[in-house]
């Protein structure tokens, strides 16, 4: 493309002319994402990036008087998204490792082991409840609130705040054992 194509083109990008902008994309398109191979990102990261480079330009197209201001703009912009999908790549690995370190440790494990083992414990100790006791807690825990359950099982709110209070007493003392080794456990 010679120098006057290329300020006929640009002249009719800055006009808006969807077509020049085309031929403007498929000429470059190219030695731009070249460019963006430099960031040793997978090829449809790199793809997305020159494309969003090219529609940002699009989006301005009237601020850019000439070729040498559109390939600063596209080269920055390549650059900085490219830059940006690395942190963000360094951020997500961060989390992982911390992560990983997290689950491998042992307190984790023993927490994990201890949190399963009163789970079951307690939803063993609530299946022995009555009938209407068992319906309450387990609706409390999926968090309804007193009236929510009071309708749902067509009874009064007052009724379930008493099966609640003598589920629990009931639970507090069959479950003592268990609340004395948390207790223990959590020193």
């Amino acid at each position: 493309m010679s120098q006057y194509n290329e300020s006929h083109i640009i002249g009719e990008i800055q006009k808006g002319n969807k077509k020049a902008f085309k031929v403007f994309y498929l000429k470059y398109y190219a030695q731009f994402r070249s460019f963006a191979d430099n960031f040793e990102l997978s090829s449809d990261i790199l793809d997305d990036i020159v494309q969003e480079a090219f529609i940002k330009y699009w989006e301005r197209y009237d601020q850019f008087s000439s070729v040498e201001m559109i390939k600063g703009f596209l080269y920055s912009t390549i650059r900085n998204q490219s830059i940006n999908h690395i942190k963000h790549r360094l951020v997500k690995l961060k989390h992982v490792d911390t992560k990983l370190k997290e689950v491998n440790s042992h307190e984790f494990f023993l927490d994990k082991i201890i949190k399963e083992e009163v789970h079951t414990e307690l939803y063993e100790e609530i299946e022995k409840l009555g009938n209407k006791a068992k319906q309450v807690l387990y609706l409390s825990l999926q968090g309804l609130k007193n009236d929510e359950i009071a309708s749902q099982l067509e009874i009064g709110a007052e009724t379930v705040k008493t099966h609640k209070k003598r589920a629990y007493k009931i639970l507090r003392s069959r479950l003592k054992d268990i609340r004395m080794i948390v207790s223990f456990l959590n020193i």
